[in-house]
């Protein structure tokens, strides 16, 4: 019964110390699959459907700031391939796990463009400024694999000739290394993404277009 589950949401909270967040994680799942219950008839009404949503505090997520961008930049300035990342990262507000799946055929420097495959393997169309062009030429340029990666990690394997493509945990790795000797708090991949977003609205550019940029298809 409704009551039963309020009680249970109550007493869970208390005993686990969890946060609004968690509980309202709960509360989510148990009202998917009472939901799923009274789609195939095995209950007339969800029970949940009168227990409401969980409030809890909105938390403003932190952004980059321009100093510690720059910052992060004469860090990593000294190895090609991390300041590379780093511009694509800042610049185009590219996914982790689109970046590291990115290959070299999918970056046209002219245009300073890149094709990535984000969610559902769909398509989109990336921008980056001339910094991270010049960048990635720059690396490019010191690279001497076949390895058709854009980015590769900087160490040879026995069992794989040349280099291996470089990992989503490779790369968080040397952000929050960087981010850790700087004193830049929860310095992170995703952290570039929300920075990116927020700048563009923050010079005028609608939420809208914003979200539509980032969600863009490439068709």
């Amino acid at each position: 019964t409704t009551d039963k589950i309020r009680t249970f949401l109550a007493d869970y909270q208390h005993r686990n110390k969890c946060t609004n967040v968690t509980l309202d994680n709960i509360r989510r799942i148990l009202s998917s699959f009472y939901k799923w219950l009274e789609s195939e008839d095995f209950i007339i009404k969800s029970p949940m459907s009168r227990i409401h949503k969980v409030k809890a505090p909105i938390v403003v997520k932190s952004i980059f700031t321009d100093e510690e961008l720059e910052l992060l930049r004469a860090d990593l300035s000294g190895n090609t391939r991390n300041i590379a990342i780093l511009n694509l990262l800042i610049s185009s507000g590219i996914r982790i796990g689109e970046l590291v799946n990115l290959n070299i055929n999918d970056i046209n420097l002219t245009n300073k463009t890149g094709i990535v495959r984000g969610k559902g393997n769909k398509e989109r169309v990336i921008y980056f400024d001339v910094k991270t062009k010049l960048s990635i030429e720059k690396y490019l340029s010191k690279r001497t694999d076949d390895n058709p990666a854009l980015f590769v990690s900087s160490r040879s394997y026995k069992k794989i000739e040349g280099k291996k493509r470089i990992s989503i945990n490779n790369t968080e790795t040397i952000i929050r290394n960087s981010g850790n000797s700087l004193n830049i708090t929860k310095a992170h991949p995703h952290k570039f993404r929300r920075t990116v977003a927020t700048k563009a609205i923050d010079k005028g550019m609608p939420i809208e277009q914003v979200q539509c940029i980032r969600q863009n298809t490439h068709t």
